[in-house]
Parts: structure tokens; sequence; C-alpha cells
């Protein structure tokens, strides 16, 4: 009773615009005939007729508020939260994608948080073969260690990033260091904490101000490692837009155009996230 109080409650508007619309189609029918006349199976007929009609209009208005939701930010930035396979976006030309990494900036699913990176990289043959250079060559200035040991470099690469690094592939990928793969006496381990994740991010933002404006920036729920838990994906998404809100607040600036958080778990409230991030902007 209590879930469906709170949907009667956020629907209001578009329950009583669902009546009104269904109201005046059958007045329409119906013309200048009674209804008060009509034989009571009649009567019974249209007022079904209305309900469903109504209950459809709730149940599509519902579904899209579950798929996505969009947020204004007093910079003039839109903050979109969708649930949707990230891959379908890839074709989208306009669009500015931003992955997670280690500190040796792997791009190998079984090294990294989470298996998109290799997706999207593979989705541009041209990039997939020459990724390596590339991420080297952007990454021209940031401080590094040399680190000589191949069960730690993995994939060849032996140069250790500090974590927070931002690499600037090209215009549309961008690669947070979040994992910090290290030695062990057993081989190695990787390990990210929200530490390393509010720094890529607040580097990122900086990052994204100092370049000429991206439009959209879209990316996964960064920090919710590899588990699937929608309570995980829930926070990592609440932490990058309220990282997002807060560096354009204190820096007084738009970031980007749109911001694209994309919840690949069907279980995540985006509502309840959207509210939080409400408040946070009122505040």
């Amino acid at each position: 009773m209590e879930r469906i109080g709170k949907f009667l409650k956020d629907n209001t508007a578009w329950f009583v615009g669902g009546i009104w619309t269904v109201i005046q189609i059958m007045d329409f029918v119906l013309q200048d005939k009674d209804f008060h006349s009509l034989p009571i199976i009649k009567t019974i007929g249209y007022i079904l007729i209305v309900l469903f009609f109504v209950g459809l209009i709730c149940g599509i208005v519902y579904w899209i508020r579950k798929k996505k939701i969009v947020i204004k930010t007093n910079e003039g930035s839109i903050i979109e939260l969708k649930k949707s396979d990230i891959s379908k976006l890839f074709p989208e030309k306009d669009y500015a994608f931003v992955f997670s990494t280690s500190n040796f900036m792997n791009t190998d699913a079984k090294l990294i948080e989470d298996e998109v990176l290799e997706l999207y990289l593979k989705s541009n043959n041209a990039l997939w073969a020459n990724i390596q250079d590339a991420i080297q060559k952007s990454l021209v200035g940031e401080s590094y260690t040399n680190i000589d040991n191949p069960k730690v470099t993995l994939g060849g690469n032996s140069k250790s990033y500090q974590t927070g690094t931002v690499a600037f592939v090209n215009n549309n990928l961008y690669l947070l260091a979040i994992t910090e793969i290290r030695e062990t006496e057993t081989g190695y381990m990787a390990e990210s904490k929200k530490e390393f994740v509010d720094l890529a991010l607040k580097n990122l933002w900086k990052k994204l101000t100092e370049q000429e404006r991206q439009k959209v920036i879209c990316m996964p729920a960064i920090g919710s490692g590899k588990s699937k838990a929608f309570s995980q994906q829930s926070k990592a998404i609440k932490n990058i837009c309220d990282s997002f809100i807060r560096f354009q607040k204190e820096n007084k600036k738009k970031i980007c155009d749109k911001l694209i958080v994309v919840a690949n778990d069907k279980h995540v409230d985006l509502e309840i996230i959207g509210k939080s991030i409400q408040i946070d902007i009122q505040n």
C-alpha cells in the first residue's frame, strides 16, 4: 500500500491529466447522448475503458521515469541518469566517454574495474590497434614510476602513474586511474578506494573546464567495481553526481552541456537518486 500511495502521490498530475483526456475523448464519442441514460452494462464498460487508458498512461509515464531521470544544475548543465547498456551509446559521435583503468593504464578487462572500456576500444578498430601509443602520448608530462617487474606491470606497460591520473586519449575518450595494481608475495593485487575515485573525478572535471567544452560526457557507474549489486551502483552514481555538482559550485564553471551516467542494473532506483541530487543542487 505504501508503494501504491507513493506512486499516486508522485504521479497525481499525470493521473488527473489522463482522466481529463479520456473523458474528453468519451464525450466526443458519445456526443449528445445522455451518459446517465445508458444501460448499466454499457456504463460499466465505459468506466472500465476510462480506467484502462488512465492506467496505461500512468504506466507509460512510470516506466519512462524509472528508465531515465533528467536534472538541470544551477550552472546550466544537464545531468541525465539512465538504465541502459552503455555500448548502445558508443555510435554517438558527439559523446565523449569516460572509463576507469589502473595506475598502469591497463585496457585488459581482466585487470581493471569492468569490461566496458575493452568493449568501447574494440568498437573502434583504429583506436584499439594503437591504444597504448595513444595513451602514452596523452600522458606526456604526468609523473610516473618505472616498475621493472612483469608480475605487476601486466601487458608490457612498466609506467606506474599516480592514482587519480586522467588520460585524455582523444576528443572522445578519457581514462581515470582509480585502481592500484601492486606487487605482493604471491604475484600482484588490484585495489580501488573511494579516495582514488574522488581524486580522479576532480581531475577529470578540472581537465574538462580547461579544454574546449565537451557537449556530452557519458560514463558508467565508475566506482562500483565489478560488483553488479544495485546498492553499489546507486552509491557510485550519487558520488559521481555529487562530485560534478560540487566542482561546478566551487569553481562557478560549467563543466559540460550534459553529463550522462549509465546504470546497467535494472534494480537501481533512479528516482530516489534524482531526488537526492535535486536537494544537493538546492543547498
